[in-house]
């Protein structure tokens, strides 16, 4: 039995330049390979990063939305709030309003402005309605009835005015922006 190797020719300097030349190649080829995949490495780092910042970006994009809603919806309010205060009543009108606007708030606002508003816009028209009850009994020149319906309205009033302060004070504090730019989104 022969060994593979005795058949083989002396090594000359054509197959070993050859063989150095075919192993330089592979090598260069290595190296180009792991330098493609350090760049595919950096360049999917980049991407990751573009698309963070995206994503924040879309993340501002929707909390100024959310500001600007609110912002509507405070000057919105501020002045059947300002009427209400100026003349002591409200047109049946800006009641409507009022209601619509409070609605509005409940999606912009947290839950707990919502919910303050509508009792507020009730409590609201609950005035109105005393006032219009007092009015009622003036002209049947019932001033025992027209008392009473107008003492109902201005303890409501009274009871209400600052819970309304409070509620504005509240929806300013969502809707002011911080150095931190948290806005809360419930």
């Amino acid at each position: 039995m022969a060994w593979p190797f005795e058949s083989l020719q002396p090594l000359t300097w054509e197959a070993f330049a050859t063989l150095i030349t075919g192993l330089l190649a592979v090598g260069a080829a290595l190296i180009i390979g792991l330098r493609q995949v350090a760049l595919l490495a950096t360049q999917h780092a980049v991407q990751k990063t573009q698309a963070d910042q995206n994503l924040k970006l879309r993340e501002l994009e929707i909390k100024i939305a959310v500001l600007d809603r609110r912002s509507a919806c405070i000057e919105n309010i501020r002045p059947i709030w300002t009427r209400w205060i100026q003349d002591g009543s409200l047109s049946y009108e800006d009641a409507t309003l009022l209601l619509s606007h409070a609605q509005q708030a409940g999606l912009v606002f947290s839950r707990s402005i919502y919910e303050d508003l509508i009792h507020f816009s009730t409590r609201i028209s609950q005035v109105k309605r005393h006032y219009e009850r007092s009015q009622d009994a003036s002209g049947r020149n019932d001033k025992e009835d027209r008392l009473k319906w107008l003492n109902r309205a201005f303890a409501l009033e009274d009871e209400i005015r600052p819970k309304f302060e409070d509620i504005l004070g509240r929806m300013q504090n969502e809707a002011r922006v911080t150095d931190d730019a948290d806005l809360r989104l419930t």
